[in-house]
């Protein structure tokens, strides 16, 4: 069963938005889970064997990852003295800076990410000056989520140098409506213009993704966030997003969040 987080677990980033802390050494949550907001994780010493969305990774020193709402993960085994750099941010912070940036959030890694040492120092220095107080560990949560910002532009320069062609981006905005999701990538097609080729090519380019992960990506997302809410059947969400088999978007769903649609309302419902 996936442990289900959310921002109320931290007065902190209840109030502010943000939470900032460093693991220094102690031992990392083996249970599987997954959060409503975000968390930025960066291995400052050590390693660890970490899972996520199903797949283990060995997570080194240097390393991030962004866990994104609904993300499943957990850790394995960790080395002595692991030392880990984690920077929650609540859902419309984290909102600001994507648009800030001009990225998406299916422009982030979903696998570790290398950071340049100078950058790990840099996050490290800010998050010694942030126990100052309240707006100074605000400021520098913020700094290190622009820093990281700034260091995923550099690794895809396309994204910085190249814009995203309005058509596309038009197309994708739109796209994430339920009433177009519903119709799935040849939707997309149509909004977008391009032909099948060259929306692979320009999706791939701009997205990480092809058509067909990208959408089912948005697809998952919409069903967590219907299923959280409590108010629809697994067969009127499947429905929603462009399933007709209820049993196929289960075994989708389970895949994604390690748990079916029907138990997540359950726990939901007892939260609530």
């Amino acid at each position: 069963m996936v442990k289900l987080l959310d921002q109320t677990i931290s007065p902190e980033l209840d109030k502010t938005g943000y939470r900032l802390r460093l693991t220094c050494g102690k031992t990392l949550w083996d249970q599987l889970h997954a959060h409503t907001y975000y968390d930025l994780l960066i291995v400052a010493s050590g390693e660890c064997r970490h899972e996520y969305n199903g797949t283990v990774y060995t997570f080194r020193k240097n390393e991030a990852m962004l866990m994104r709402p609904g993300d499943t993960h957990r850790y394995l085994s960790q080395t002595e003295g692991i030392n880990l750099l984690a920077l929650s941010v609540v859902g419309v912070e984290m909102q600001l800076f994507l648009n800030a940036y001009d990225l998406s959030v299916h422009q982030l890694p979903t696998e570790p990410d290398p950071l340049p040492e100078e950058t790990l120092r840099q996050m490290l220095a800010l998050y010694d000056r942030a126990n100052i107080d309240e707006d100074s560990s605000r400021r520098c949560c913020k700094l290190i989520l622009g820093t990281y910002m700034h260091h995923l532009l550099r690794r895809n320069p396309i994204a910085l140098h190249k814009p995203m062609p309005l058509s596309l981006a038009a197309a994708l905005e739109r796209i994430a409506d339920l009433s177009m999701l519903r119709q799935g990538v040849p939707a997309l097609e149509e909004m977008s213009g391009y032909s099948r080729p060259q929306l692979v090519r320009l999706m791939k380019a701009h997205t990480g993704k092809t058509p067909q992960q990208y959408i089912l990506e948005l697809r998952l997302s919409a069903a967590w966030e219907l299923v959280c809410a409590g108010k629809l059947s697994s067969e009127e969400i499947a429905d929603k997003i462009g399933y007709s088999s209820v049993s196929h978007f289960n075994k989708l769903f389970r895949q994604r969040y390690h748990e079916t649609p029907a138990a997540l309302a359950r726990r939901m419902a007892r939260i609530m």
